[in-house]
């Protein structure tokens, strides 16, 4: 397989390109937005986009 000269500086410029409009999508809209509430989890309490639950101390619980 003969490899053009040429062909690889191409694809890194494309891959540069595309990382960089990737990267300003994001620029667009912060964590916050993309998170649907009712589906948070561990890693999204701990960026501090919920507080965690707290459990009613003194309230029992049912059974399920």
């Amino acid at each position: 397989m003969t490899r053009r000269r040429g062909s690889g500086c191409r694809l890194r410029r494309a891959l540069a390109g595309a990382r960089e409009a990737f990267y300003g999508e994001l620029d667009t809209v912060s964590i916050a937005e993309l998170v649907n509430p009712r589906q948070v989890g561990p890693i999204a309490v701990q960026l501090g986009l919920r507080p965690p639950e707290q459990p009613d101390s003194g309230t029992p619980t049912s059974a399920i």
